[in-house]
């Protein structure tokens, strides 16, 4: 099991299907070994019941005529303006800085600078790229990094603001990306990720709304540090009134596993 670090936490490099299963002693080796404050993992993937915990995926594919015709209209639109196509990290090294930076300042005050985003590019040897360009000019308007195994995760998605009501740059790459995997390829499903813990995004609802995406169920499990683990144990009662952001989401995102456990017990006894 390949395990990687993101934003302080333990994360795994593997199928969301996939069953994880550790102990104690695993834990606080993985933890030690990444200096990182949590480890967090998914099991119970996909299954009957409904669950606070849940992936945003489609495996399915059944063309334009699945979608609304609002959709399909905006699909048109995008496709008339936009071309879209797989690229090499090459591409994203010369043009992706300027999409990324416009998209990133649209919704938080700062973004890594150019060095620190080309470092991330030339390093991310894990990722499929896919781009969106403007037919006229050629520039590239739309990015996504994708890590690509049986099914697809579509890790970082980005587009330039300025071209949202004139390219419809989402729809573009969105509907050709999955069309890409999952008519092409006959990948098992493709992945906007696990449900967002802060709402900083609105992508996966569009995901859900236009482009007939579901919410996949799962167990959500979370393991500490012994300090951290504490902490959490005393301020959880109180979640509702804390004011600070990062402290929030991570007593949002324990709220979600509790739940998400408690669902599997009551299903395991009954």
């Amino acid at each position: 099991m390949e395990w990687y670090y993101y934003r302080r936490a333990i994360l795994p490099d593997s199928e969301i299907s996939e069953d994880i299963h550790l102990n104690s002693n695993e834990v606080s080796k993985l933890l030690n070994q990444h200096k990182a404050l949590f480890l967090r993992y998914t099991s119970h993937y996909d299954k009957i019941f409904e669950s606070p915990a849940f992936y945003v995926i489609k495996d399915s594919w059944n063309g334009l005529e699945e979608f609304s015709s609002n959709t399909r209209n905006q699909i048109r639109k995008a496709n008339k303006m936009c071309y879209t196509t797989p690229i090499d990290k090459e591409v994203l090294c010369l043009y992706g800085y300027k999409v990324y930076s416009s998209h990133t300042l649209s919704y938080q005050p700062a973004c890594i600078n150019l060095i620190q985003y080309l470092q991330e590019i030339k390093i991310a040897n894990n990722r499929e790229f896919y781009g969106c360009f403007d037919r006229e000019s050629g520039e590239l308007i739309a990015y996504a990094q994708n890590v690509v195994k049986e099914g697809v995760m579509y890790s970082q998605v980005k587009a330039n603001p300025h071209y949202y009501k004139s390219h419809y740059p989402f729809y573009a790459l969105f509907y050709n990306m999955t069309e890409y995997y999952l008519y092409t390829l006959k990948k098992k499903y493709v992945c906007d990720g696990f449900r967002s813990l802060d709402n900083h995004s609105n992508i996966q609802s569009f995901l859900v709304e236009k482009f007939k995406f579901r919410q996949a169920y799962c167990v959500l499990h979370v393991k500490y540090k012994w300090w951290l683990s504490l902490i959490i144990k005393l301020i959880f009662p109180f979640r509702k009134f804390i004011p600070i952001k990062a402290a929030k989401n991570l007593l949002f995102q324990e709220e979600i596993s509790r739940k998400s456990l408690k669902i599997l017990a009551e299903l395991t006894h009954s």
